[in-house]
């Protein structure tokens, strides 16, 4: 999981410490996770102003694509705290297109253990 933030360029505290936390016995993990579904609204509501202003011309696409990946990972770690098959396959998911690239994203489900400290 820590790839997915750091290529994202994530280091909000919340982020840190929920990554920190996946693999231990911590049972309540719920005003974490509520943390991190408000910083992931913050962050698609900033993605969707930035994608109007690159529709507009005014900035780079390359911008909206690291603001939605940005988004993404946060919602990568907070799906990561769930217990439940569903939220692993969400986790997946939304690592998926925080990393955008097929092979990177393979290479790190198969090599570097993702899913070591999933609940």
């Amino acid at each position: 999981m820590w790839f997915v933030v750091l290529r994202a360029e994530i280091s909000d505290a919340a982020v840190v410490k929920a990554i920190e936390i996946l693999g231990t016995d911590n049972p309540d993990v719920s005003d974490l996770r509520r943390e991190l579904v408000q910083l992931t609204q913050h962050l698609d509501e900033l993605a969707w102003r930035i994608q109007e202003q690159g529709e507009a011309g005014e900035i780079t696409e390359d911008a909206y694509g690291r603001a939605f990946a940005r988004a993404r990972a946060v919602a990568a770690v907070e799906f990561a705290l769930g217990e439940s098959l569903a939220s692993c396959f969400d986790s997946l998911y939304e690592a998926y297109y925080a990393i955008d690239d097929i092979e990177v994203f393979m290479r790190i489900v198969r090599e570097e253990d993702f899913f070591w400290g999933m609940r």
